[in-house]
């Protein structure tokens, strides 16, 4: 697989993974208190009892497990101290009414902000990286199919600059909505990193690459001038 297989790979797999955002219910930000509640009625009655089992965190690890739940009028509270970690965790647990007993499952998110995508934001943000990404084709293939210095030069920044701004919002998006894919998000700030290096570089060719083509013309205008040919000058300069 390319390089330039892996970049659209990446950006495929926040695309669907946007979608999968939208069904998560329960959003927390990273250390904060998660407030559990459970509801529970047999026959018109509020149960008796509602205990959580257990409690993983997005490593599959067991953080919390046989805790009652407070009970109120019309539902159980728990109040859940240790959301450490960036991602989905699973909660099970029980509710008995006399001898009946309920088992129920759910899961809640954190996130750095204990924000999450709505449908609106995620058309929004796909959106924007759709016409992100065709700009950055469009300018690409200007780029690569230009003879004039200057137009090259221009579409060359251009396609750096969104191709910059490419990586920095699918980098915002995992990294801020998307915690379950760390590696993805990962790849995106080191990706960003590298290009915002690389700009000082980018910066020199595109300031010095005209000066020297503009010095080989002017050599060849001399040999010209001094008689040689088009085909000698060639030769001469190899």
């Amino acid at each position: 697989m390319t390089h330039s297989h892996k970049i659209i790979l990446a950006f495929l797999v926040v695309f669907y993974s946007i979608s999968l955002v939208l069904a998560l219910q329960g959003t927390y930000k990273l250390n904060d208190p998660v407030y559990l509640t459970q509801s529970c009625f047999q026959s018109g009655a509020i149960c008796d009892t509602c205990n959580i089992s257990s409690i993983t965190s997005p490593t599959s690890t067991l953080i919390l497990s046989n805790k009652i739940m407070t009970k109120g009028s019309s539902e159980f509270n728990y109040t859940f101290h240790n959301s450490s970690y960036l991602g989905i965790y699973y909660v099970n647990g029980y509710c008995t009414y006399g001898l009946d007993v309920q088992n129920w499952r759910y899961s809640f998110e954190v996130t750095p902000t204990g924000e999450k995508l709505g449908t609106y934001d995620a058309i929004l943000y796909i959106g924007i990286l759709l016409l992100l990404l065709i700009l950055l084709i469009g300018s690409l293939y200007k780029l690569f199919t230009q003879d004039n210095m200057a137009w090259f030069l221009g579409f060359l920044a251009i396609s750096y600059f969104l191709l910059v701004s490419l990586v920095f919002m699918s980098g915002k998006i995992v990294n801020n909505f998307i915690p379950s894919l760390p590696a993805i998000g990962q790849f995106f700030d080191i990706a960003l990193l590298i290009l915002i290096i690389l700009m000082f570089p980018l910066l020199l060719f595109m300031l010095f690459y005209p000066l020297y083509l503009k010095a080989k013309n002017k050599e060849k205008e001399d040999m010209m001038a001094m008689g040689y040919s088009a085909e000698e000058t060639k030769q001469f300069r190899r």
